[in-house]
């Protein structure tokens, strides 16, 4: 906390019965004005004659040695910053000499200023070093030329014979015998317990400060220092008189303007500053606080408690308020006084609920005012209760204790009932509910009861929290609680099992159960059957409930997924088979008169992909179909676009007819390639003579889709003269709705778009498809179908976008695929300007080009006219005609129409709206 507060302290000392002061033109290095510049002192000596002005100026790295000596003109002396040393009688015998400037000084050389008139010295902390005898005779150094030096150690005969009268040695470690040697030194300033100092010179110690300068003065051997200090310091200094105070006072010296003047007796003095010691109400439990004088102006710290409440603050038993105390003020006031704060009031409400009932509760007090260090008041017992103390916000405060909460409260006074209340505690503790007893009451344990934790089983009940279990029936004579104690149960674990695979665990306690949460697990060509319990054989489902007595053991049961494996040859062959299983291809029935079989197929009609007698792993529903080449002859095989396939038995040399493509919505049949995706090789009516077996692909042109599908089919396939013709079912259906039910030659083209199919409000028809739930047709509307077997074939729908149209008067409702893009023409209405269309009333217009990807409500959004039109019919020639007819000084336009016409006008408001699709 303390400031240094001696930013100057300076020493002067005169023998005489005046003061005197040396003035200093201190040029921070520069060349004073009228001096003569010196460049080569570091290797050339100079006489009288040789200088042409008394102050002379030194730029060079250093001084030599006798450069100066016996030069008697030299009045001043200023070294540049590039000086650093001063040789051997540099400036010896110079008897003017009285001043020198060196502020980049680090060593002075022996007898450098030896008998000189030399009175003041301007060196810096940079100056370390100074040479025997150097100051030796200067009778006229009265001041401490130490001052603010690195010096620390004084060589042989220093200041012998010299002037000095104080000297400040609190850097010194180290002091030759001879240093001061018949010199005038009265005092020396050092630290406190510094050892290093000149005998039998009294010692200036300064403690709890560092001064710069010092100036110290004689007048009549009256001698004082003066210690630079601002206005309001107060230094004490002690000597054989004791403790004395000074204050800062106006000086008027040239080098001090303000300062404490101690005066020096030849004593040991120490001085200090004033230090001042402030102590708090002890309400407050504040710790005191140390002022030192000059650290400025305290400012006093809010209360450390009752903040809210400080009406202000005064010292001892003063009454006016203080906030903050100048250094002034603390020269007024004792060393140690104490801060008072005054405080407000406020109020305390009392509320005696616990006894509200009783015939006494309204005789209690119902509150009172306080201010900070008062105490909570002691209420009297009366019948039934002892006064306990007060409970404010959930804190209990016996009759005494402080007031704490700085603000009005309310206080809520305890009671002790005279009679026993036994709390019975719950598992975590919490009082599950309360007996009033008489004292003296014995309690059944019997029958009392809790809920054990999950993890934990009852032991007994004890009278204290984790205590002894009690052995017998207790009796209650004061307030008490019973506690249950627990012991921890055994954790079991539930494992589910697949073989050797732990699926999932469920941990539990023992002697209670755990409820089957796992989810049933799945394995392909398996169907899960429950969890068998490895120790006890028994079978639990999802969500049943598994006693623990020790670790369990669930194995997953599992059964084997059956599928149905179809033989289609000459009649339908089913065989049921487990997932997973290789079966041998075949069937010692497929036989059939004439032909071979070469493979089965996964397709009606399709080309051999499975061998006869290979393996197949049974993995889904399978159907395999015959696949037959008769005996002798070549087979034609048709490959259409949708992925089916018919193939028709030649014989060699034979000529095959190339039969039309099968009909394709939006696509141009090109005829047949050779190989998939080829160009075409044969087009409808061509000739082929088969020589060997043919594969044959159709050719198309998909046309774009914004022209509709304009293909006819003009002829079908060609049916093989040797082709077996059999009759199957061609049902179509709706949902459950069948909409026809046809047979059909096997292998011959129905056309899909021949059946009657109702429309459906919001959706429109894509197609057919086997799947009832498929969402892709596999046919479109237009195709045609060749059943080679009873066929189902469903309907597929596309749900439509509608769109709404509000105009103000009407609701209008259309579909529209999704993503179409509409474009949305103009209204008109009579009186109204038409703006467009939003998608909430009165909101932001739409693009009248407007994308619909979901179900759409626009508004119509109108702008009153500024006139209203009228409409009128014209019996001429029935034609609408417009014209403006004045009411009330507006003009209104007049719109005349044909008499027919008008009553459609007065019916409803032209509403006139085209939506294109874009």
């Amino acid at each position: 906390m303390m400031n240094k507060t001696m930013a100057l302290i300076a020493v002067v000392l005169s023998m005489v019965t005046a003061f005197y002061l040396v003035g200093m033109d201190v040029t921070d290095g520069a060349a004073p004005s009228g001096s003569m510049t010196i460049t080569d002192a570091d290797s050339n000596t100079y006489a009288d004659s040789d200088l042409t002005s008394t102050v002379i100026y030194i730029d060079c790295a250093s001084v030599c040695d006798d450069a100066f000596k016996g030069c008697t003109t030299i009045t001043k002396v200023y070294l540049s910053g590039n000086v650093k040393t001063i040789g051997n009688s540099a400036f010896e015998g110079c008897t003017s000499m009285t001043y020198i400037e060196g502020t980049e000084l680090t060593s002075i050389g022996d007898y450098a200023f030896k008998q000189s008139k030399l009175k003041t010295a301007d060196f810096s902390s940079k100056l370390t070093s100074i040479g025997a005898y150097a100051f030796e005779r200067c009778n006229y150094l009265t001041e401490p030329l130490l001052t603010g030096t690195g010096v620390t150690a004084i060589g042989e005969g220093v200041f012998k014979n010299s002037g000095v009268l104080v000297e400040d040695l609190r850097n010194v470690t180290s002091i030759t015998d001879s240093a001061f040697s018949g010199s005038s030194l009265v005092g020396q300033i050092i630290n406190k317990n510094q050892t290093v100092k000149v005998a039998g010179v009294a010692s200036i110690v300064l403690t709890g400060f560092t001064p710069g300068t010092i100036l110290y003065t004689s007048i009549n051997n009256n001698h004082k220092l003066l210690l630079e200090a601002p206005s309001g310091t107060t230094l004490t200094f002690t000597d054989s008189n004791g403790i004395t105070e000074v204050m800062s006072s106006f000086q008027g010296l040239a080098a001090m303007n303000r300062g404490c003047s101690i005066p020096l007796n030849g004593e040991d003095i120490e001085i200090t500053p004033r230090v001042t010691t402030i102590h708090f109400n002890p309400v407050l439990n504040m710790a005191d606080v140390t002022h030192i004088s000059g650290s400025g102006t305290y400012t006093i710290p809010a209360p450390s408690i009752g903040a809210g409440m400080l009406e202000k603050w005064v010292i001892g038993n003063g009454t006016d308020a203080v906030t903050t105390i100048k250094e002034t003020d603390f020269q007024t006031l004792d060393r140690e006084f104490t801060l008072n704060p005054v405080f407000a009031t406020r109020h305390v409400s009392y509320s005696h609920t616990q006894v509200s009932g009783t015939a006494a509760a309204s005789s209690l007090p119902t509150g009172m005012d306080f201010t900070v260090g008062d105490a909570y008041v002691a209420l009297d017992d009366m019948e039934g209760y002892e006064f306990s103390g007060w409970e404010v916000n959930g804190v209990f405060f016996g009759a005494g204790d402080a007031i704490t909460t700085y603000s009005d409260h309310t206080a809520i006074s305890v009671w002790n009932s005279t009679t026993c209340s036994l709390n019975i505690m719950s598992a975590d503790g919490n009082v599950s509910s309360t007996r009033t007893l008489s004292p003296g009451t014995t309690v059944s344990l019997s029958s009392l009861s809790v809920t054990e934790p999950e993890s934990k089983r009852l032991l007994g009940w004890s009278l204290t929290e984790n205590g002894t279990v009690l052995t017998s029936d207790p009796t209650i004579s004061s307030d008490s609680s019973l506690y249950p104690i627990f012991e921890d149960r055994t954790e079991w674990t539930v494992r589910f099992m697949d073989g050797p695979e732990v699926l999932d665990t469920i941990t539990g306690y023992d002697g209670r159960s755990i409820v089957i949460t796992v989810n049933n697990p799945s394995a392909e060509g398996k169907t899960f059957q429950g969890w068998l319990a490895e120790e006890t054989g028994t079978k639990y489902y999802k969500n049943d409930t598994v006693p623990l007595s020790g670790d369990v053991y669930l194995n997953a049961v599992w059964g084997n997924v059956m599928l149905r494996l179809s033989y289609h040859h000459v009649y339908l062959e089913n065989s049921s088979v487990a997932w997973g299983t290789v079966v041998t291809v075949g069937t010692n029935n497929a036989v059939k008169e004439g032909f071979s079989l070469t493979g089965w197929s996964r397709t009606l009609n399709g080309a051999a992909e499975v061998g006869d007698g290979s393996s197949l792993q049974i993995t889904a529903d399978t159907d395999l179909y015959a696949v037959w080449t008769e005996n002798g002859r070549y087979t034609v095989t048709l490959h259409y676009y949708n992925g089916r396939t018919t193939s028709t038995s030649v014989s060699p040399g034979e000529s095959y007819t190339v039969p039309n493509g099968m009909a394709r919505e939006q696509a141009t049949f090109n005829g047949w390639s050779l190989t998939s995706g080829g160009d075409s090789n044969y087009v409808a009516g061509d000739t082929i003579a088969v020589n060997r077996s043919i594969d044959l692909y159709d050719v198309w042109t998909v046309r774009s889709s914004s022209v509709a599908a304009q293909t006819e089919i003009s002829e079908t396939p060609v049916m093989p003269q040797s082709a077996v013709i059999t009759t199957v079912s061609l049902r179509l259906m709706d949902g459950r709705t069948t909409l026809s039910n046809t047979n059909v030659q096997s292998g011959s083209d129905y056309q899909l778009s021949s059946v009657f199919v109702p429309e459906k409000e919001g959706y429109r028809l894509l197609g057919w498809s086997s799947d009832s739930t498929a969402e892709i047709a596999e046919y479109s509307i237009n195709d045609a179908v060749a059943p080679s077997q009873n066929t189902i074939l469903y309907t597929v729908w596309e749900r439509m976008m509608q769109l709404t149209l509000h105009d103000g008067s009407n609701v209008e409702s259309e579909y529209h695929p999704m993503n179409e893009t509409v474009q949305l023409d103009e209204l008109e209405k009579e009186g109204y300007a038409f703006k467009g269309w939003s998608t909430e009333a009165d909101g932001e217009i739409v693009d009248d080009m407007l994308r619909i990807d979901s179900d759409i409500e626009l508004y119509a959004v109108w702008e009153p006219l500024g006139s209203s039109m009228v409409v009128v019919p014209d019996s001429d020639d029935g034609l609408p005609v417009f014209s403006d007819t004045p009411s009330e000084g507006v003009s209104k336009g007049t719109l005349t129409i044909g008499a027919a016409a008008i009553v459609a006008v007065v019916i409803s408001t032209v509403l006139v709206m085209h939506i294109r699709r874009a």
